[in-house]
C-alpha cells in the first residue's frame, strides 16, 4: 500500500514537470518565431539601405573618394578658358597695332620713293614723278589683278566688253539693288530675305517650298503682299549681281585668290545647308510612317512588331544620316535629341503617364496621344550612348528610362550642340570677312585706277609731258595739272592706311577665328569630360561617405534581438 503511494507522488511530480517542460518548450517556440519575424524584418531594412546587400562605411575608402572629388572640383576649366581668350584677345590688339604701324611704314617709304630725286642706272636722267608713281602703280596692280595697266582691261556687261571700272562700278550698283530687296521683306512680311549667295556656280531659284514659306509668313502677319511677284523681283536683282560678281572674278592675281576664297566658303555652308535639309525631309518621313506604324499597332497586332522595329530603325538611321551633313545637320540633330529628352523628363516629372503602362492600348483615352508621343521620343533616344541596347524590341517601349541617365544624356548634347552653334557663328564670321576682303580688295583696285587716270589727265594738261616732283612747287606747269598729279598721288598714298591695311587686318583677324575653334573644341571636349567623369566621382563620394558603421550595426541587430526575447529565452533555458 505504500509502495502504490509512493508510485502515485512519483508519477505526479513527473508528470507536471513534463507539463512545465511542454509549457517552457511552447513559450521558447513562440519567442524563437519572433526573432525569426524580427530577423527578417532586419535583413529587410539592410537590403532596403544597401540595395544588395549591407553596405558598410569604410574611413579609407570615404578618404580617398573625397579626395578625388575635392581634386575635380578644384579643376576650374572655365577660369582657365576665359584666360586663354582674353590672352588672344590681347595677341590680337598687338597684331593689329602692328598691321597699323606697318602701314603707316608703307606709306612713308613710298611717299619717300616718290620724293627721291634719284637716276635709275643707265638712265640719262632722273625718273619723272608721274613716270615712278605709274610704275608702282603698276606693280600693285599685277599684284592684284594680274595686269599692269587696268585701263587696258576690260569685262563685260550685257555681253559687250566694257572697261573694267564699269565692271566694278556695276557690282555696288547690282549689291545696293539687292539691298533694297532685302529691306522691302523686311518691311513687307517681317522676314528676313532669302540669301543671293555669290560664287562662280551660284544660282538662285524660286521653288515651291520657297513660296509656301513666304506666304506662310505673310499670312502670320495679315500682309497682303504679292510674295510671288517679291521674289521674283528678289531673283531679277540677285542675278544681276551674281553676273556682275562673276565678271570680277575673272581676273586673277591677288584677287582672284581672294574671290576664289569666298566663293569657296559660299558654296560649303550652302552644300550643308542643301544637305541638311534634305536629311531634315527624309527623317520628317521616317517620323510619319513610324507615327503610322505605332498607331497601326493599336488595331491590327499582327506581325506587329516585325512593322514597328522596321520603321524605328528606318528613324534612327534618318536621325544619324542628319548629324552627320556637317555643323548645321549636327545642331539639328542634338536639338531634336533634346526635345525628345525634354518630352520623356516631362512625362516623368508630372506623373502624365505610369511608367509601366506605356501599352497605348491600355491607356485612357485622353493619354493616348501623349503615349504614342512618348513612345517616338523613346525611339530617338534608344540609340544614345546611354541607352544604347536596351530599347530593341516593341517590349522595350514599354517603360521609361531612369531619370538621371536622360538628364547625363541631355547635358552631353546640350554641350555638343553649343558646339555646333559656335561653329555656325565661326563660319558665318569667317564668310563676312572674306566678304570685307574682297570688298577692301576691290577698293584697292578701284584706287589705283583712279590714281592711274588722273596721272593721265595730268600729262594731257601739261602738253601729254611727264610731271616731275620740281613741278609741283614751281610755276613751270599750269594748275589743272599740278592738281592731278596731287589727287594721283594722295589715292596711291591713302590705298596702304586704307584698303591694304584693311586686307592684312582681315588676314590676322582670320587667324584669330582658327585659334577661337581650337579653344572652342578643347573647350567642349572638357565640358564632355566633366559630364562624362565628374557624376560617377560626385556618385562614387556619396557612395563612400555613407554606409552602415559596423558598430550602428551591432547595436541596431542587439535592439532587434531584445525585441525578439531572446535573452528572455537565455534565462529561460537557464532557469
Amino acid at each position: 500500500m505504500k509502495s502504490t503511494k509512493h508510485n502515485m507522488t512519483g508519477d505526479f511530480f513527473v508528470n507536471r514537470d513534463i507539463s512545465k517542460r511542454k509549457k517552457h518548450f511552447k513559450d521558447c517556440l513562440q519567442q524563437l518565431v519572433r526573432l525569426l519575424t524580427n530577423l527578417v524584418f532586419l535583413i529587410g531594412f539592410i537590403s532596403l539601405t544597401g540595395c544588395a546587400g549591407i553596405h558598410f562605411y569604410n574611413p579609407d575608402n570615404d578618404a580617398t573618394a573625397s579626395l578625388v572629388k575635392k581634386t575635380s572640383d578644384e579643376i576650374n576649366f572655365k577660369a582657365i578658358l576665359e584666360e586663354e581668350r582674353k590672352n588672344q584677345a590681347k595677341l590680337l590688339d598687338h597684331e593689329l597695332e602692328i598691321v597699323a604701324q606697318a602701314a603707316l611704314i608703307g606709306r612713308n617709304t613710298i611717299l619717300r620713293a616718290l620724293l627721291e630725286d634719284r637716276k635709275i642706272p643707265g638712265a640719262p636722267e632722273a625718273e619723272s614723278l608721274s613716270k615712278k608713281q605709274e610704275r608702282m602703280i603698276n606693280d600693285r596692280l599685277l599684284e592684284l589683278t594680274g595686269h599692269e595697266n587696268t585701263i587696258l582691261l576690260t569685262c563685260h556687261k550685257d555681253t559687250v566688253p566694257v572697261p573694267f571700272t564699269v565692271c566694278i562700278n556695276e557690282f555696288y550698283d547690282t549689291l545696293e539693288n539687292l539691298s533694297k530687296a532685302v529691306e522691302r521683306f523686311s518691311k513687307l512680311l517681317s522676314t528676313s530675305a532669302p540669301e543671293c549667295r555669290i560664287g562662280v556656280d551660284a544660282k538662285f531659284v524660286v521653288d515651291n517650298k520657297m513660296i509656301d514659306k513666304y506666304e506662310a509668313a505673310a499670312k502670320s502677319i495679315k500682309s497682303n503682299a504679292d510674295v510671288r511677284r517679291l521674289l521674283q523681283s528678289f531673283k531679277e536683282r540677285c542675278e544681276k549681281h551674281q553676273e556682275a560678281w562673276k565678271e570680277l572674278a575673272k581676273i586673277g592675281g591677288i584677287f582672284s585668290v581672294i574671290a576664289q576664297e569666298e566663293s569657296k566658303a559660299n558654296e560649303e555652308m550652302e552644300k550643308q545647308e542643301k544637305a541638311k535639309g534634305d536629311a531634315k525631309e527624309a527623317y520628317d518621313k521616317a517620323l510619319e510612317k513610324y507615327k503610322e506604324a505605332l498607331k497601326q499597332a493599336e488595331t491590327d497586332v499582327s506581325d506587329v512588331t516585325k512593322k514597328i522595329n522596321d520603321k524605328a530603325d528606318q528613324l534612327k538611321e534618318a536621325l544619324g544620316t542628319l548629324s552627320k551633313t556637317g555643323i548645321l545637320g549636327k545642331q539639328s540633330a542634338t536639338k531634336l535629341q533634346i526635345d525628345n529628352i525634354n518630352l520623356l523628363l516631362d512625362v516623368l516629372a508630372k506623373d502624365k503617364l505610369d511608367e509601366g503602362k506605356l501599352n497605348c492600348s491600355e491607356v485612357k483615352p485622353e493619354e493616348k496621344e501623349k503615349c504614342l508621343k512618348t513612345k517616338e521620343a523613346l525611339t530617338v533616344v534608344a540609340q544614345l550612348p546611354s541607352f544604347a541596347g536596351r530599347f530593341v524590341g516593341i517590349e522595350a517601349l514599354t517603360a521609361l528610362p531612369p531619370i538621371n541617365a536622360l538628364l547625363f544624356e541631355k547635358e552631353r548634347l546640350m554641350t555638343l550642340k553649343e558646339d555646333a552653334e559656335k561653329q555656325i557663328d565661326r563660319t558665318k564670321s569667317i564668310i563676312a570677312l572674306l566678304q570685307q576682303k574682297r570688298a577692301a580688295a576691290l577698293d584697292e583696285i578701284e584706287s589705283l585706277m583712279m590714281s592711274q587716270q588722273h596721272i593721265n589727265w595730268a600729262r594731257q594738261a601739261n602738253g601729254n609731258n611727264e610731271i616731275k616732283l620740281s613741278d609741283l612747287y614751281q610755276r613751270s606747269i599750269n594748275e589743272p595739272a599740278r592738281r592731278h598729279m596731287v589727287i594721283a598721288m594722295t589715292r596711291f598714298l591713302n590705298a596702304s592706311t586704307g584698303s591694304q591695311r584693311l586686307i592684312h587686318e582681315i588676314k590676322y583677324r582670320l587667324l584669330d577665328i582658327e585659334h577661337g575653334q581650337a579653344l572652342d573644341a578643347s573647350e567642349t571636349a572638357l565640358r564632355l569630360w566633366e559630364v562624362a567623369i565628374k557624376q560617377p566621382v560626385n556618385a562614387l563620394a556619396a557612395y563612400h561617405g555613407s554606409g552602415m558603421k559596423r558598430e550602428e550595426l551591432a547595436k541596431l541587430m542587439i535592439e532587434a534581438l531584445k525585441a525578439a526575447g531572446l535573452f528572455t529565452i537565455a534565462g529561460g533555458v537557464l532557469n
